[in-house]
């Protein structure tokens, strides 16, 4: 292998590294609010660019381009996704509880349980509402 496939899985590894940190840290503190949206979807958009081309490489045999951007690329759209997820999450609730995202983020564990109330109510709304099918009379055999 030529020294810039090397290169490249070095470039690979930092790729895929950098968003680590961040993801750790929002899910220790269930904290998005310095996280913008617009950063992380285009984020998500440019790592999703990046694995079609990869897998272009790769198809036209160019393995030593394509095999680090892909898997670099897929390790950094994942853990993208599910800090484009937590985010929108977050402002989700925010808006359904009518406070700003900020004082949903700093009060999470307080918005947590109405979460888990709201969901309940919502379960328990439809086993109540869910009619129950009426009884079909037997049909009688004919021989």
């Amino acid at each position: 292998m030529a020294w810039y496939f090397y290169t490249g899985l070095v470039a690979a590894v930092c790729v895929a590294a950098f968003t680590i940190p961040q993801l750790v840290q929002v899910l220790k503190t269930k904290n998005t609010c310095g996280l913008s949206v617009l950063m992380l979807a285009l984020l998500v958009f440019g790592d999703f660019m990046f694995i079609v081309s990869a897998i272009g490489q790769l198809t036209h045999g160019e393995i030593s381009a394509g095999l680090p951007l892909l898997l670099a690329n897929i390790i950094a759209d994942t853990t993208s996704g599910i800090l484009l997820f937590l985010k929108l999450r977050a402002m989700y609730y925010a808006k359904k509880f009518g406070t700003t995202e900020k004082l949903f983020c700093d009060n999470y564990q307080s918005y947590k349980t109405k979460i888990k109330m709201a969901r309940a109510e919502k379960a328990a709304s439809k086993a109540i509402s869910k009619p129950a099918e009426p009884e079909q009379p037997a049909q009688p055999i004919v021989g």
